[in-house]
């Protein structure tokens, strides 16, 4: 989650995570875990908030993690090195802070770009990077669907959420090539919508959402909303890729390389 989100959970004393970043995980996982082929990896992840999706995937993929986010505090890495204890992941507040000659091989951009006035900067910031090359694999994902910026975008510190065609023409302008894309949780663009609706009819303020940060309804209830979600992917956004179908989700994602 979100490390603001995260700064909720901890001011409620909350330690769960939300069952759609449990979900999120095995999405992104199916996707890239296709384009691996090393036994051990050297991963990094932009804009990685609280670890916790790093955290999962160096437990299905061994290697070296690297774990960046600029919102990183020393009061916030030493919380997150307690919690998740993974030796395999080492924290850093900026990019410029790691210093490997090592190419990285796979790079998460999670959620990250719409929170930016000019993504494509960051993006090439990232790509000019003395460990990314032309073997390196980068995996983006975005909110989709304009029409349902809402209180939780505003909260959050979305800029805008995307179309297909604006993601693409960012990451191609960057220097990135997409080789997969697609969507995910189609079923949420309902559960978005009536809440967007709420809100213009309750007039409510943005302040009082809490996001992801303020989950706590027990392992129960978070493992059938985490379940429905999966299932929502594999048919929704997989079952009906391969036949070619295009059906809309609440996430977008991308599979990339360098351009040329």
């Amino acid at each position: 989650m979100d490390i603001k989100e995260f700064q909720v959970g901890q001011i409620i004393e909350n330690e769960s995570n939300h069952p759609w970043e449990m979900a999120r995980f095995s999405v992104i996982n199916d996707v890239v875990s296709k384009f691996l082929y090393k036994e051990k990896l050297i991963g990094l992840d932009l804009g990685c908030g609280d670890i916790f999706f790093l955290d999962q995937f160096s437990k299905k993929h061994k290697g070296t993690y690297y774990a960046v986010d600029i919102a990183f505090t020393k009061d916030i890495m030493e919380k997150l090195k307690i919690k998740y204890q993974n030796p395999n992941i080492t924290l850093y507040n900026s990019l410029e802070n790691i210093h490997k000659n090592q190419t990285v091989d796979i790079v998460f951009v999670m959620d990250v770009i719409e929170h930016i006035e000019q993504p494509v900067d960051l993006i090439k910031t990232l790509l000019n990077q003395q460990y990314i090359d032309k073997n390196s694999l980068f995996l983006i994902t975005v909110p989709a669907h304009q029409c349902l910026f809402s209180n939780h975008d505003k909260w959050i510190g979305h800029v805008k959420r995307y179309s297909s065609k604006l993601l693409e023409k960012e990451l191609t302008s960057a220097g990135l090539q997409i080789i997969d894309s697609g969507s995910f949780f189609t079923t949420l663009i309902f559960t978005r919508l009536f809440i967007k609706i709420l809100e213009i009819v309750k007039r409510e303020n943005y302040e009082k959402t809490t996001g992801a940060g303020g989950w706590n309804h027990g392992k129960t209830i978070t493992n059938v909303v985490k379940s429905f979600l999966k299932t929502d992917y594999y048919f929704f956004g997989k079952f009906f890729k391969k036949l070619k179908i295009k059906i809309p989700g609440l996430s977008l994602y991308a599979v990339c390389k360098l351009n040329g």
